[in-house]
């Protein structure tokens, strides 16, 4: 299903990205519900499942960090090209 370093489990961008790539994965397996609890839940103990809100609010300040990031390589783009001139 996947994998994440020992002492990076409480990482929540680590786990949010390991939980969306197991639920996708998961679903591509057409399981039983009853079997994908069992899994989900065996799952879980190892890596715990960021609730939706907590899941929003990192994709939400991930946007807001490359978005950030984004207009910073704007800027010093352009301050090196009007340094050129």
């Amino acid at each position: 299903m996947g994998s994440v370093d020992d002492g990076d489990t409480e990482r929540m961008c680590v786990r949010v990205d390991f939980w969306d790539r197991v639920l996708v994965k998961l679903d591509t397996l057409n399981l039983a519900t009853e079997d994908r609890s069992r899994i989900e839940k065996a799952i879980t103990s190892v890596v715990s499942r960021p609730s939706d809100d907590e899941a929003s609010s990192f994709w939400k300040e991930r946007e807001e960090y490359i978005a950030a990031s984004v207009e910073l390589f704007k800027r010093f783009r352009l301050l090196r090209l009007l340094g050129r001139k």
